[in-house]
């Protein structure tokens, strides 16, 4: 494994940033300032100790920002404030003080927080991944991407801090979870559904109460957002019956089977049944 050469240019950029008392040096993207195997440890944590050197030589911060493994289209879900979720060599994160991600807003965060689909591209999350030097918090800072006009007459897009609270129009999840399973056993008769196949149903089939989960792929083809699938799954683990006829009616579902199936049930209504069932819900399809 090859040497990391140092070159004059380190020194010299700790020299400029001495001189003109920068206080932050921001690089970005990191990956463009080496040649050197992304996935080699010790070559990565030689690079970044240069990064070291220049903020102690120049007595500033240095941001660098790096890429994700994650695929630019994927839900941020799962990877928001995790360090590890860095590409390359994980030299890179062992080197630095502060990590924090950087993601778009996720479908779940839209719908949480009551953000239309078509506008969620706008909002980023800012998480803490790591912090040596205080305490990390697990709250998401927000953003919002603007477009401002500079001196030149340039339009620039930049991130303006945004105060989110989630949405107090989502209902209560109990409401939700008997709703979707009342409207899918309304919607079809078959003993058996695939997941996929049944959240599409209810999210395209007119109803109103679904269209935000409403969601099509980049060749058109129509899909239930992931929080809405979610939500049915949720419905059918939690064994959520509906009473009607002296039938007590749901669906199981087979989580071990691929791709994801529910199964419909119908057994005679009991007393507890009976007792349980909510008689101002209707529901008209």
């Amino acid at each position: 494994m090859g040497n990391v050469i140092r070159l004059p240019d380190v020194d010299a950029c700790a020299q400029e940033i001495r001189e003109r008392d920068i206080g932050v040096f921001v690089v970005d993207p990191f990956i463009e300032t080496h040649e050197v195997n992304e996935n080699s440890n010790e070559q990565i944590k030689a690079v970044a100790a240069m990064f070291r050197g220049i903020a102690r030589k120049g007595d500033c911060a240095v941001l660098l920002v790096h890429h994700t493994v994650k695929p630019p289209l994927a839900s941020s879900d799962g990877h928001a404030g995790d360090m590890n979720t860095a590409g390359g060599a994980s030299a890179l994160t062992g080197v630095a003080r502060i990590v924090q991600t950087l993601f778009s807003m996720s479908a779940k965060d839209a719908e949480r927080y009551g953000i239309a689909d078509e506008d969620r591209h706008l909002y980023v999350r800012l998480d803490d991944a790591k912090a040596n030097v205080g305490l990390i918090t697990n709250r998401a800072a927000w953003f919002r991407r603007v477009g401002v006009t500079i001196a030149n007459g340039d339009k620039v897009g930049v991130l303006v801090p945004e105060e989110l609270e989630p949405s107090g129009d989502q209902g209560d999840d109990d409401d939700l979870h008997r709703t979707v399973i009342a409207c899918l056993l309304a919607r079809t008769t078959d003993p058996e559904i695939t997941l996929n196949a049944a959240a599409k149903l209810l999210a395209w089939g007119g109803d109103e109460r679904f269209a935000r989960y409403r969601e099509t792929d980049a060749k058109g083809n129509r899909r239930a957002s992931c929080p809405f699938r979610e939500a049915l799954l949720k419905a059918c683990r939690k064994g959520i019956c509906i009473v009607t006829g002296g039938l007590s009616q749901g669906f199981t579902c087979d989580e071990k089977r691929k791709p994801v199936t529910l199964r419909r049930f119908e057994n005679a209504a009991s007393v507890v049944d009976i007792a349980s069932q909510q008689p101002e819900f209707m529901e008209d399809i």
